[in-house]
């Protein structure tokens, strides 16, 4: 065996039962927490839903018919134009509000955020400096024409994009 490095580490992980070998080798690579019981539930998720009222609608028809559901998803219509990190204030005025109703009522709500950045000069490079990366975005981003639109992506070797948006999904 070669290795391009002078240092080659071998773990032999040895048991007389698959489980106490797989309990061996997770002892030392570390242990996945369990998921949330809700993500394991139901999820309710197509296209679109064109507005809040649509969704409240969806929540009390689940409620109301007994139906266990746990996550509702939001597509691309929740968004502002489509722009990633935004929301429609006429098709979602309060989302906030509409966050904590259906958690009052046991849904979680999952939003759909998108790798492309929607290309539009004002819009795209407040995102970028805001969300994505301190670099301008000609150091940062690549564009693609996908449709109509023209989307910017991160360029994840950059260094300067590191963040990756993280911290931009609160509602």
């Amino acid at each position: 065996m070669e290795t391009r490095d002078t240092e080659l580490d071998y773990y032999i992980i040895y048991g007389p039962e698959p489980a106490q070998i797989l309990a061996t080798y997770t002892q030392l690579t570390g242990r996945m927490p369990l998921a949330p019981k809700w993500a394991l539930g139901y999820h309710q998720c197509r296209w679109s839903y064109e507005s809040e009222d649509v969704v409240r609608e969806l929540a009390r028809e689940f409620r109301d018919r007994s139906i266990p559901c746990d996550v509702i998803h939001l597509d691309i219509d929740y968004m502002r134009g489509y722009r990633v990190f935004t929301w429609s204030p006429k098709r979602f005025p309060d989302p906030a509000k509409l966050i904590a109703d259906l958690k009052a009522v046991g849904f979680k709500v999952v939003t759909i955020v998108d790798p492309g950045v929607k290309y539009e000069p004002e819009y795209s490079i407040a995102v970028w400096k805001t969300t994505i990366s301190s670099a301008p975005p000609t150091e940062s981003f690549s564009t693609v024409t996908f449709g109509p639109t023209k989307p910017c992506f991160p360029t994840s070797c950059a260094p300067t994009c590191a963040s990756g948006g993280a911290n931009c999904t609160k509602a």
